[in-house]
């Protein structure tokens, strides 16, 4: 998960509550279509509102709030949310970011089609309910669900929250999609959310404070 965690010496703080009874929009992917449109309005609209932004674009101009701590930390389990699950083909523990919840849609290369046993000519992988897609914050150097598949959402220990240890680093872990790095433009996973019906993608991102320059 480098840069947001290095490999050894953090102590993190977990919540394992909240994260295991609900996830955003719904536990299903039926229900997480339904609450999708909804929020985006009209089916028939042209245009789809995504308001995913990366975690190293929201700590410019978006410092959290303690209010919105208490609402990371009572909310249901979201996309852009890091959390610690058992890996789940061998004993350990590892830490990932969601990028995917049931019934959001992951755009496969065609190595990855042939390794998950999808038909010819699909490139497009549902989660199925009681599954995550999580992927590490270094696409390049990380071993995820691009390799393994979803992972079962009964896996998941808890939501990563704080860091403790060392102090000197930012405590508090951001929801957002991973940090932009140099080099490791689009080797993430392309994600399309719940409901999207090939609508054009407008990115939704929350307005800068604008400053007074002084005279």
């Amino acid at each position: 998960m480098y840069p947001t965690l290095e490999p050894f010496g953090e102590i993190i703080l977990l919540e394992k509550f909240w994260c295991r009874r609900a996830m955003a929009g719904g536990r299903t992917g039926k229900s997480r279509i339904r609450y999708a449109q909804q929020q985006q309005g009209e089916e028939e609209q042209a245009v789809w509102w995504e308001p995913k932004v990366s975690v190293t674009e929201l700590n410019r101009y978006q410092p959290l709030s303690l209010w919105g701590k208490l609402q990371h930390f009572f909310s249901p389990l979201s996309v852009g949310d890091l959390v610690a699950t058992w890996h789940p083909h061998r004993p350990g523990m590892i830490c990932k970011r969601i990028l995917g919840l049931p019934g959001d849609q992951v755009l496969l290369c065609r190595e990855q089609a042939e390794r998950f046993h999808l038909p010819p000519h699909q490139r497009l992988l549902v989660i199925p309910d009681g599954y995550l897609w999580l992927e590490g914050d270094n696409p390049l150097n990380s071993s995820d669900s691009r390799d393994y598949g979803p992972v079962p959402t009964e896996l998941v220990i808890g939501r990563v929250l704080l860091r403790l240890w060392p102090i000197r680093k930012r405590a508090w872990f951001r929801r957002g999609e991973p940090p932009v790095l140099p080099h490791t433009y689009g080797a993430e996973s392309t994600v399309l959310p719940a409901g999207y019906q090939g609508q054009m993608i407008v990115r939704s991102i929350p307005p800068q404070p604008t400053t007074r320059n002084k005279q």
